[in-house]
């Protein structure tokens, strides 16, 4: 009698090695059209991804920074000093420590989209994928200055990495998916469909075709649709009115443009120099996010708007117009007596800028005095 011994799987090995039946991958091989509603599918999971995570961080920060229901904390004007420096510093001491726990479970660093698509067939690990998501989510609920985009986009293109995996399709269709899911990601992460579609294609699939347009753009259509479905203001930014567009306005949006992509290369390479520098540091691979913590925490006591994604500085500063001078309110009443004394002589002018949801809620009152005075 022999007995045969098999290893036990795992559930997540279970997962990774999904397989579809034969027949629904047939009909999705033989027709341009399944990849399109493959990509489609795609983009909406990523923006359930998207939705998720950005739950994820905004309960982070209510429970551990007390932030209202609502607010953003880089939105915040102040913040409890304690719970400033003392929440960075001990969430970079803890996820260091899961650092190096995880490093002992999966040693090899994740393979990014980019690199899945150029070197690996668009192979990534979907297990890889959701420790990377899960690592992006602390990090920023935890107040550390890093955007959501990369996991967003790491974990949407895992999935469609498996997704096609599962469905065993050819090497060129697979990087595609990936493309999917980077697409659906940053579409719903800021709101730009054209956006997201643009960057999959160049970044992450790294050419154009006919035959990836279809779900690539369905992906990034419907991951901002479901996106936007949880979130409807992810940015908060947006615009009243377009006027006439004229040269003019084009030749400054291209100097605002090349001015924004110099700053993001100089950006790019600023950290990769700190990171050289800081790499020269004796310290404990543990302890770095501790001290990366403590530096941030130490930069919210002058202004929260350093914390986290900064999301909520980049509204508040697109809504919000900050004084030039420290006696603003002292000269600003004093012009409002001055338009009550010439109102009867000459024509005045008294005009209040006020954003539904921002400053008139609360702040209704205190306006109306101002045009009584």
């Amino acid at each position: 009698m022999s007995v045969s011994l098999k290893p036990a799987v795992s559930g997540w090995q279970r997962l990774s090695s999904l397989e579809i039946p034969r027949s629904v991958r047939a009909l999705v091989r033989a027709r341009e059209s399944g990849l399109a509603l493959l990509g489609g599918a795609i983009g909406a999971l990523a923006g359930l991804v998207v939705a998720a995570m950005a739950w994820g961080v905004s309960e982070l920060h209510r429970w551990l920074f007390a932030v209202p229901a609502g607010e953003r904390l880089s939105a915040l004007t102040s913040l409890e000093p304690l719970r400033a420096v003392m929440v960075p510093l001990v969430g970079g001491l803890i996820f260091g420590l899961a650092l190096m726990a995880l490093a002992r479970w999966r040693p090899t660093r994740e393979v990014d989209p980019i690199e899945a698509n150029a070197l690996h067939g668009g192979r990534m690990s979907l297990v890889g994928s959701i420790s990377v998501a899960l690592q992006t989510v602390w990090s920023s609920g935890v107040g550390a200055s890093v955007g959501l985009e990369a996991g967003y986009t790491q974990l949407a293109s895992g999935i469609g990495s498996w997704v096609g995996r599962a469905f065993h399709l050819r090497r060129r269709d697979l990087r595609v998916l990936v493309g999917c899911g980077a697409a659906g990601a940053i579409a719903g992460a800021f709101g730009a469909p054209l956006g997201g579609a643009f960057y999959a294609f160049e970044i992450v699939i790294g050419s154009y075709s006919v035959a990836s347009l279809a779900p690539v753009g369905l992906a990034a259509l419907v991951g901002y649709i479901v996106a936007n479905l949880f979130d409807p203001t992810a940015m908060g930014i947006g615009t009243l009115y377009v006027s006439r567009i004229t040269g003019r306005d084009l030749v400054m949006a291209s100097a605002v443009g090349l001015f924004a992509a110099a700053v993001g290369i100089a950006l790019m390479r600023g950290v990769a120099f700190c990171e050289t520098l800081l790499n020269r540091i004796s310290l404990p691979l543990f302890l770095r996010p501790a001290l990366g913590g403590l530096v941030v925490g130490s930069l919210a006591l002058i202004t929260p708007q350093i914390m986290s994604s900064g999301h909520g500085a980049i509204r508040l500063a697109s809504v919000l117009d900050r004084p030039l001078h420290r006696d603003f309110w002292e000269r600003f009443c004093r012009c409002l007596d001055i338009l009550r004394e010439r109102r009867f002589s000459q024509r005045t002018v008294f005009r209040l800028t006020l954003v539904k949801g921002f400053n008139i809620d609360a702040e209704a009152e205190g306006y109306a005095d101002l045009v009584a005075r």
